[in-house]
């Protein structure tokens, strides 16, 4: 499939993210530099927030609002990626380039809204109790993928629900543990983010190794 093309339809083309490399993050650049995309979902906490005042002040607390706000204003790459890292707490100082924050910068840049969809981690020892596991479980695991997953896709079905102008451009990168096709099976039966947003009505198609390196 030429995902390229394919982000002319309301398919949601997912990127099958591995943290330590370069693959996906590098096809993420291309695609948001093509000029095709409208909507880029990516795997980081909604509730991401700064704490520096002044920032606060001039585009907001949460990271989503301050995506939106300098989305408003006209903000350059640039001046993104030095505002961003204020937003993006907790990021692996670790993972390839680019990093979130600078395809963030680069989609504020080109003028493409960016939405920060995972679940609020805060939220998941009482979501667990109600499922009746125990509050720790891992989120990183079998239950709390499955969880995560759900979360992300009501507010990705949620989002382009209500927002104008997104019925085509749609792009997501995100862990390749949160689709099946990427991994055994067996190992995490309920991690298919796929399966999750496709039973909101979306259409989906997560990119194989080989449509990345093209």
């Amino acid at each position: 499939m030429d995902i390229e093309a394919e982000l002319s339809t309301a398919t949601i083309i997912a990127l099958p993210d591995t943290h330590s490399e370069s693959t996906a993050r590098v096809k993420a650049e291309n695609l948001l530099r093509s000029g095709k995309v409208k909507i880029f979902f990516i795997e980081f906490q909604r509730s991401a927030a700064t704490t520096n005042k002044i920032l606060m002040a001039q585009y907001g607390t949460s990271l989503n609002s301050a995506i939106s706000e300098m989305l408003d204003v006209g903000t350059t790459e640039k001046d993104a990626e030095k505002i961003l890292p204020a937003y993006f707490n907790g990021i692996n100082p670790g993972d390839n380039q680019p990093n979130l924050i600078k395809l963030t910068a680069i989609a504020i840049g080109i003028g493409v809204q960016v939405l920060a969809c995972d679940m609020n981690y805060n939220l998941a020892p009482d979501a667990f109790k109600i499922m009746g596991l125990r509050e720790n479980t891992s989120l990183f695991l079998s239950e709390g993928l499955s969880l995560r997953d759900t979360h992300t896709a009501q507010m990705v079905s949620a989002y382009l629900r209500t927002a104008s102008g997104l019925g085509t451009g749609r792009l997501m990168l995100w862990g390749g543990n949160h689709f099946s096709s990427n991994l055994p099976f067996s190992h995490y039966p309920d991690a298919t983010l796929q399966k999750h947003l496709r039973d909101t009505g979306l259409a989906v198609h997560v990119a194989t190794d080989e449509e990345m390196k093209e």
